[in-house]
């Protein structure tokens, strides 16, 4: 998986030509595989996978203030999938929670909606409806 998500290499581009969580119904409208929006760090997140977003922090740190694909962060992608045990882990190396999104929320906003919601079906929850 570490080889996969080489951003050096051409298979990275490729495969996310192919399988994009992104855009998961847009299809393929070029020919080749383009060069990705987003870092692959970004994209281990999204997916949710732990000890490849752990190993990508330790080899390229920096990727974490890199913004790019559908959610900016790799910590909003983590966020906006559910990610928790990842988002934890992107939280520990970069505790800036209050970087705004595309939709100028939080990357714990999404967790907090979640969460709300379920609160609400229970009608224990305080919050103000999410706008």
């Amino acid at each position: 998986m570490e080889c996969l998500f080489d951003a050096d290499k051409p298979h990275f581009a490729a495969w996310l030509w192919l399988y994009n969580e992104d855009r998961p119904h847009d299809p393929s409208t070029t020919m080749n595989p383009q060069r990705p929006e987003a870092v692959p760090l970004y994209y281990a997140a999204r997916l949710g996978f732990h000890d490849l977003t752990a190993h990508l922090l330790i080899q390229r740190p920096e990727d974490i203030h890199i913004k790019g694909g559908g959610e900016v962060t790799p910590l909003h992608a983590s966020a906006i999938g559910g990610r928790t045990n990842v988002a934890s882990l992107l939280i520990e190396h970069f505790p800036d929670v209050d970087i705004r999104g595309i939709l100028q929320q939080t990357a714990l906003r999404p967790f907090h909606d979640t969460l709300c919601t379920d609160l609400r079906q229970d009608q224990t929850c305080r919050c103000p409806p999410p706008l």
